[in-house]
């Protein structure tokens, strides 16, 4: 294996919260062939228990659960210099219950297929001191593949990395855009505080069709394998569930520990605590938010 293939990793996580939220799953990221290809793979199983503002007229917060099965593929492959191409498919099965429909028992299972390009400059993609990572991804749900109503999804972020003191700290910045085009199920809004965009919202209040977020954060290397970490952010949603969000500025801050579990790549374990507007969240991490 060449010295400038990535370290290839796999692993498996379980959870479970006060508010009775648990999920188990298992990742595997394969680099081949002098990272000319990269190879991914996810799946598992949970059950969120998550609640919602809705406005008139209920004009108020409604609890809802959703139990899912995930499976997700991707397949990449450098073009040139550090372009790469990608195809990718998830299959996702949900089954929502609210107070608003208690008895609903309804499955609804999606199926996408994707399409990605990126261009990733890092001399350490698990711990970059330096370089940028860009990448759009296109995700279709086409009824002829079995889905309840055709939608598509475009997402593109940039991430960008600089070191003021050699090994010592890292700063890093990440900008997010989120589209959803068609009939987008429930499920498949974008959540402030879900995936890595803005820590601090847990309770899946503020959703659409659309997400713009950006966020920086400082990452301290104190002592041998010890570090900490400082982070802020602001999102925005458009086309919610409620017009008041449209627009609104949701910010979210906090810190965190870091432990280095693997010096080889400088792979962190960690624990964040994040505030937001009326919320907060505390986040058990594999590597770094971004």
């Amino acid at each position: 294996m060449s010295l400038d293939t990535p370290s290839s990793i796999g692993g498996a996580l379980a959870m479970y919260s006060t508010n009775k939220t648990w999920f188990v799953a298992g990742f595997a990221r394969v680099h081949l062939a002098e990272d000319r290809w990269r190879l991914s793979g996810a799946g598992g199983a949970g059950s969120v228990n998550f609640q919602f503002y809705l406005d008139n007229p209920i004009n108020s917060w409604v609890p809802y659960n959703t139990r899912a099965g995930f499976a997700f593929a991707q397949i990449e492959r450098r073009i040139v210099g550090e372009l790469y191409g990608g195809a990718s498919y998830i299959y996702t099965r949900f089954r929502n219950t609210s107070e608003l429909a208690p008895d609903t028992t309804a499955t609804t299972t999606l199926n996408g297929f994707g399409l990605s390009a990126s261009v990733d400059t890092r001399p350490n993609i698990y711990y970059p001191r330096a370089g940028f990572f860009t990448n759009v991804k296109f995700f279709g749900y086409p009824e002829a593949f079995g889905n309840d109503a055709a939608s598509n999804t475009v997402d593109l972020d940039y991430n960008q990395y600089w070191s003021l003191r050699d090994e010592t700290d890292v700063i890093a910045a990440r900008a997010f855009v989120g589209a959803g085009v068609g009939d987008l199920g429930f499920n498949q809004q974008y959540i402030v505080g879900r995936r890595n965009d803005i820590r601090g919202y847990t309770q899946g209040a503020h959703r659409g069709n659309y997400l713009v977020a950006a966020q920086a954060e400082y990452r301290w290397n104190v002592w041998r394998r010890l570090g900490f970490v400082g982070f802020v952010g602001v999102a925005t949603v458009f086309e919610s569930i409620n017009e008041a969000d449209d627009g609104t500025l949701f910010p979210g801050g906090g810190a965190g520990v870091r432990f280095t579990a693997f010096t080889d790549n400088h792979m962190n374990v960690g624990l964040d605590a994040a505030v937001g507007d009326g919320d907060w969240g505390i986040y058990f991490r594999i590597g770094e938010g971004f």
